[in-house]
């Protein structure tokens, strides 16, 4: 399957999870401020970050081709990847402390595309979904996770940017180097389990796969 032979442009990628609990949305709280992981997996030694994100499609204005792949993500995203921004930054927490919701990251073939991979793209603005978002980073050639991702913004947007239905959120995690899955599975109950007791009512249900396979089947 060439799709499962093509390595994923993320450092150390057989370390990168998916976290699910039944349901896509699992281990995802919702807010005025968009959704976020639970915060309990802060203290999860199993993962060295967790994060979630949600995907779709989405109109720019004056793009050439009218519609772009985005997802909204928690700031966590990036560091569960691991692959630093060619030029700018990515999001951060603060960021949405602040309330610093309208910023965009673009992937480097939007960068070349839609601004002509002018040098000073770094605060120019970009109309998504009428929505107006100042460009903050841009990503390495090649970078376009999660599936085939051309902008990334925070999960605030996730409504207006992906549509008023867009698709429940996915938990993803890189796994500290030397942990087992069934350890990790442990450190969940442990840590989100006394929290969420009402919710992880069934330890057997809570899953802990390659985000490599969950991508392909995604695609499938």
């Amino acid at each position: 399957d060439a799709a499962l032979l093509k390595p994923m442009p993320i450092p150390e990628s057989e370390r990168v999870v998916r976290l699910s609990y039944g349901t896509p949305q699992s281990f995802v709280w919702f807010n005025p401020r968009g959704f976020e992981v639970w915060p309990a997996f802060a203290r999860a030694r199993s993962f060295d970050a967790v994060g979630a994100y949600a995907t779709g499609e989405l109109t720019v204005l004056g793009y050439s081709s009218g519609r772009l792949r985005a997802a909204a993500i928690t700031p966590e995203i990036f560091d569960v990847l691991k692959v630093p921004p060619q030029i700018g930054r990515v999001f951060t927490n603060d960021d949405v402390v602040r309330g610093s919701f309208h910023l965009a990251v673009i992937n480097h073939d939007l960068w070349q595309t839609h601004f002509k991979g002018a040098t000073d793209v770094l605060g120019r603005q970009i109309v998504l979904n009428r929505q107006t978002f100042v460009v903050l980073g841009v990503m390495p050639r090649g970078f376009d996770m999660p599936q085939a991702t051309q902008v990334w913004v925070l999960s605030r947007w996730a409504g207006h940017v992906l549509g008023a239905r867009p698709p429940f959120p996915i938990v993803i995690a890189r796994m500290a180097r030397g942990v087992t899955t069934t350890e990790a599975i442990q450190d969940i109950l442990q840590t989100a389990g006394p929290m969420n007791s009402g919710t992880l009512k069934d330890p057997s249900r809570i899953s802990v796969t390659s985000l490599r396979h969950t991508l392909v089947g995604d695609v499938r």
